[in-house]
């Protein structure tokens, strides 16, 4: 007891010397620090598919003034806190009391500035405001599977970088880092999504001789990819890695629009990464397989992208499919996300997830491919298009099957399984199947700007008409 009790004695010493060197900082810096702390601190551990923080939980963040609260533009809520995680509670925009438009279903975005920075922090800054020890009641630090920090606080190095104010405390890039960490979560998450699903892929048709088993192993390999990935990225962007995913939480739970073209453009550019690394790991394997670097289903390039079985069926038919198989995964996602549902337990959604998706692939996917997701599809396209493959028949083969299946079946099927599962189950006022007569005549009627625009607009064309007028009888009267 006498050894505990010195140590918990040294550690509020240390503790109370750290707090020193935060009063002793900058004053930006030290706001920086301050709400580093609020928003690790109000937030859980992660777990997807647990009822996961939203813009609800905002208001109950708001009760503990911080130094951020003071400057609106130093206070940006993740996406992963604030609804629109895959596997985890998505939210729409009745649930927050700020909405500035609550017919538009548009939530108040103010929270969400992308000027703010930082959202983790070490163990011990946790330690400093909820007075407990580092060591009490938590696993080692460096634990695998467990809470990894590092231990830059303690270094004599950063030590004297607080007790200096003219040395800078952060670097560029962290701060730079920090004003995009949801593209780059969907960027990195979509790029070991195609690593290990399309890795499998290769690795399992090209040494396999049973393509029964090779089957088998994909379905399972391309359900560990994808929860896989959302635990990657999901505490941060939302593990959406799908730009039909996050098209559907726009339209139907209020997913902020202004991200919308970051996340696809994100997803997209991760998949490419993807399929470039798969592809410069096995290029030797996949040139003694298929020299000719051909384009079909028994070709290498069908390794790559999802290409329809038309030897079973015609192309509408695997169209279908790919529609419905978007559709099933939208509903899954959106009930895992659905309050008064029965979400799993906190770290399980994105478990139930790679079930769906092998499920899908096992009853969904021989027509199509089932990549329901425009960017696993168009990301290793784009790819093979830049290592030697036909690119005509890369991108025209089956009637340009590049849009209306991966494209267009998997927007319309995503589009489709919200549609239903909202109409059928879903009770969020803010979603468009449940807007009344009014909301819809809101959100249709231009917005105030938007109407000053047109006006100004029809009074500059009517001023050019008249000029253009008066300049003719001008010219007539000379």
């Amino acid at each position: 007891m006498q050894s505990q009790d010195n140590h918990r004695a040294g550690q509020s010493h240390n503790e109370q010397q750290y707090s020193g060197r935060v009063e002793a900082m900058r004053p930006d810096a030290k706001a920086i620090h301050d709400e580093r702390m609020r928003r690790v601190k109000s937030k859980p551990v992660f777990g997807v598919g647990g009822p996961m923080p939203d813009r609800t939980d905002e208001k109950q963040e708001d009760k503990h003034p911080s130094v951020g609260e003071n400057n609106d533009d130093s206070v940006r809520s993740p996406i992963g806190q604030t609804g629109g995680q895959v596997g985890g509670v998505i939210t729409d925009a009745t649930d927050e009391d700020k909405a500035q438009d609550i017919d538009n279903s548009k939530p108040d975005l103010t929270h969400q500035n992308t000027e703010s920075t930082f959202k983790r922090m070490g163990d011990r800054e946790l330690n400093e405001n909820d007075g407990s020890t580092a060591n009490e009641n938590a696993s080692p630090s460096g634990q695998i599977g467990g809470n990894l920090h590092s231990q830059w606080l303690d270094m004599d190095e950063t030590q004297e970088k607080f007790d200096n104010p003219n040395e800078p405390i952060y670097n560029f890039w962290f701060k730079w880092r920090e004003n995009f960490r949801e593209p780059l979560a969907e960027f990195l998450g979509a790029c070991i999504l195609i690593i290990i699903g399309v890795g499998s892929t290769v690795q399992t048709l090209v040494y396999t001789k049973d393509p029964t088993a090779a089957y088998s192993n994909l379905n399972w390999a391309w359900g560990v990819a994808v929860m896989t990935s959302v635990y990657i990225s999901g505490g941060i962007s939302g593990g959406h890695l799908n730009p039909a995913l996050t098209t559907s939480l726009a339209l139907f739970r209020g997913f902020p629009w202004k991200l919308v073209g970051l996340y696809w453009i994100a997803q997209i550019l991760g998949c490419f990464a993807g399929g470039l690394i798969v592809y410069a790991m096995y290029y030797q394997a996949l040139d003694v397989f298929d020299p000719n670097k051909s384009v079909s289903q028994s070709g290498t390039a069908g390794l790559f992208v999802t290409m329809p079985a038309t030897s079973l069926s015609h192309v509408g038919l695997c169209v279908f499919q790919e529609i419905i198989a978007s559709a099933v995964l939208s509903i899954a996602i959106l009930a895992l996300g659905d309050r008064d549902n029965t979400p799993p337990g906190a770290g399980l959604g994105a478990l139930v997830i790679a079930f769906v998706i092998m499920a899908i692939g096992t009853s969904l996917g021989a027509l199509s491919g089932y990549a329901m997701n425009p960017a696993r599809d168009l990301g290793p396209r784009i790819a093979l298009s830049c290592v030697g493959y036909n690119a005509r028949a890369l991108w025209t083969h089956d009637r340009a099957w590049w849009v209306t299946g991966p494209v267009c079946g998997s927007l319309m099927g995503s589009f489709l399984g919200s549609m239903v599962y909202d109409t059928l189950i879903y009770s969020g006022l803010g979603s468009p199947v449940n807007f009344t007569s009014k909301q819809w005549e809101r959100l249709l009627t231009p917005h105030n700007m938007v109407k000053a625009g047109l006006e100004k607009r029809k009074r500059e064309k009517a001023e050019r008409q008249r000029n253009e007028e008066s300049s003719r009888k001008g010219d007539k009267a000379v």
